[in-house]
């Protein structure tokens, strides 16, 4: 198994190498293959997002401002772009790749668009910006696509509710307002609910012309949209009494969410009910993954933990001496490791055959040294009881 996970300490890189049931918090439990430091900067330029685009390059946002692309056989810094935001405030809060393109989102509202394997006549083209509408200083949280709609994405953040917009490359100025969606009623007392989407989602719609999104926010609470039905959302369920900073779809039925304390569960979208927790974390969960059936999670507690998904069980569990804020399962060999399994199950197997040998025939000779000195005891009690006999005859003759 490989997973890359965000150094926050020295702005880089960690890639991690281990089989499934290691854990480093136990001496006995098997250890970690490796653990190696790779694009290393300095913690005011922490990697923020990254993702593997094409399995050929890592493109990661650093604080500050910058987009670096990183070649992913070797690590090597390929191309750097700075000064992609106005100020220190601005930074990236979204990541992602869309066919051939990289999308990347700022805290304001700014989406910018790059092309790795840009050609030489286009490279004045790119990186193109965007400024999303409605957006204004620090209200974005969560910028994602839509996979069931072409060039469609959602946003949303503080005092800034859900919108989905289209967006074209070829005309950037050309935004298209598709759903804006609109608050909850008022509280039991007639007051204002509160706005701070931090994390959302798209769901399949049953229909094609319509969206379906899931969103989770600061006060704990998960929303179901529907825009065939209402500009409202359908569901609004109380799930937890933190903030929660990370979404992860994991089924059209299931999410794993976690908060900003140490709770990181399943959850159904039907009814919001916690299906399970995912238990071993003692610090804020700050970022997750999935690959399969198991998840990655990293956080505060500088731990990298993966759980299979169905059981909930932890099966690796590796410390990594810095905060994590991001976290990627690049490779699950579990056939692999299986067959390393096997292999050292059946040399075990044959060291006990081996070592059962050696025991039988230690004990049989032990048995036939037993038996010699047995009749040599014997012979030499039917000698002494000769002269006690020999004794006593000899006694009673002189009487």
């Amino acid at each position: 198994m490989k997973i890359l996970a965000t150094a926050d300490d020295s702005g880089s890189l960690k890639l991690l190498e281990c089989y499934r049931g290691t854990d480093t918090s136990k001496q006995t439990a098997t250890q970690p293959r490796s653990i190696t430091t790779h694009c290393t900067e300095s913690r005011s330029t922490k990697i923020l997002q990254f993702i593997v685009f094409e399995n050929k390059y890592i493109i990661a946002t650093r604080l500050g401002g910058t987009i670096c692309i990183y070649n992913l056989d070797n690590y090597e810094l390929i191309n750097k772009f700075g000064g992609l935001t106005s100020d220190d405030k601005e930074n990236f809060i979204s990541l992602f790749q869309l066919d051939d393109l990289c999308y990347a989102c700022t805290n304001n509202g700014q989406v910018i668009i790059m092309k790795p394997d840009v050609e030489e006549k286009q490279k004045e083209k790119y990186p193109i910006k965007i400024q999303l509408p409605g957006c204004s200083t620090g209200n974005v949280s969560c910028f994602k696509n839509d996979p069931y709609h072409e060039q469609v994405f959602g946003y949303g953040g503080k005092e800034n509710d859900l919108m989905l917009v289209k967006l074209s490359t070829e005309s950037p100025e050309k935004i298209e307002t598709l759903f804006k969606a609109k608050n909850v009623k008022n509280s039991h007392l007639d007051l204002r609910v509160p706005i701070h989407i931090t994390k959302l989602d798209f769901v399949k719609p049953a229909n094609e012309k319509d969206f379906n999104v899931i969103t989770v926010t600061k006060y704990g609470e998960l929303r179901i949209y529907d825009s065939s039905k209402s500009r409202k959302p359908i569901a609004s369920m109380k799930i937890s009494e933190h903030s929660i900073i990370s979404l992860l779809r994991v089924s059209d039925e299931e999410i794993v969410c976690s908060d900003d304390h140490t709770t990181i569960a399943k959850y159904s979208t039907v009814n919001g009910r916690l299906l399970g927790k995912f238990k071993g974390s003692v610090g804020s969960i700050q970022a997750s993954c999935q690959l399969g059936k198991v998840i990655a999670t990293g956080g505060l507690d500088r731990y990298v933990r993966v759980f299979d998904l169905d059981s909930r069980e932890c099966i690796v569990k590796c410390y990594m001496t810095t905060h994590i804020s991001g976290v990627l399962i690049l490779e699950d060999d579990k056939n692999v490791q299986e067959e390393v399994e096997s292999a050292e199950r059946e040399k075990r197997a044959r060291t006990d055959d081996k070592e059962g040998e050696d025991t039988a025939a230690e004990e049989s000779e032990q048995e036939s040294s037993d038996e010699e000195e047995m009749w040599a005891r014997l012979e030499t009690n039917k000698v002494v009881e000769k002269r006690k006999r020999r004794k006593l005859e000899l006694k009673s003759f002189k009487k």
